[in-house]
């Protein structure tokens, strides 16, 4: 869980682009910048799940293996958690059955 919040973390900083997001697009990726996308697409706050900072319609200031990456480590925490949930309960019934025994 810890490397998913890591990940998303890079991926939201990144994405972020500091205050001035047309600056980065252009200069720093050499993307058009589309004022006009943005508004019509992403209007209010942007979402915690998925990132996303896009300069225009093709191009997303946020790694594409960002969301993925955050989407498996989640998924296989809470597998993990899952699975100590199931080991802790058999370690529990296990000794309730082993001390009811005659």
């Amino acid at each position: 869980m810890v490397a998913a919040v890591v990940v998303w973390g890079h991926g939201f900083l990144e994405g972020s682009g500091g205050n001035d997001v047309e600056e980065m697009c252009q200069q720093v990726h050499g993307q058009p910048f589309d004022d006009e996308y943005r508004h019509r697409e992403w209007s209010g706050p942007q979402p915690l799940y998925p990132l996303h900072n896009m300069c225009n319609e093709h191009y997303d200031l946020v790694p594409g293996w960002v969301n993925p990456t955050v989407a498996v480590l989640t998924l296989s925490g809470g597998g993990m958690v899952l699975f100590a949930a199931a080991l802790w309960t058999s370690g529990v019934v296990g000794r309730r059955i082993w001390a009811a025994r005659p």
